[in-house]
């Protein structure tokens, strides 16, 4: 098991979920197996193309979290943001 670090704008983010999304959100990130991220065996995530160790993560069909891996006993969820909240940004870069 590993410890869970909310960064500042993952917890800001996570005030406006709702209970239920919370709760799945917890449970993602306690199923998540380090070793499969780092090995590109996760099905649910994937490597960012960063500088950074940072990790792409679906948590469910809306719902998404960028998270980084501090070390084999932590991880750290950056940001959260909902699918339209990605694809609005996205069409803003163009």
């Amino acid at each position: 098991m590993y410890k869970v670090i909310m960064h500042r704008r993952a917890l800001i983010a996570s005030d406006s979920l709702s209970t239920e999304e919370k709760s799945y959100l917890t449970q993602v990130l306690n199923n998540l197996d380090i070793s499969s991220i780092e090995n590109g065996l996760a099905g649910n995530i994937e490597r960012m193309d960063t500088e950074e160790p940072l990790y792409f993560l679906k948590v469910d069909s809306d719902l998404r979290a960028i998270i980084q891996i501090n070390s084999p006993e932590e991880i750290e969820v950056m940001d959260l943001f909902t699918k339209g909240r990605l694809k609005y940004f996205s069409k803003s870069k163009k």
